[in-house]
């Protein structure tokens, strides 16, 4: 995927099965356009 190429992720919860959570967290962060959402899901 393109550098801020995406207005919105979206995860439903399975982000916490991630084994490295910082990882996806700097994906996520390289992925959004600026001004750009992430939602998470109720996970409980």
């Amino acid at each position: 995927m393109v550098d801020s190429s995406v207005d919105m992720v979206v995860s439903s919860c399975v982000l916490n099965l991630s084994p490295d959570k910082p990882q996806v967290w700097r994906e996520i962060d390289r992925v959004l356009k600026l001004g750009g959402r992430v939602a998470i899901t109720n996970c409980g």
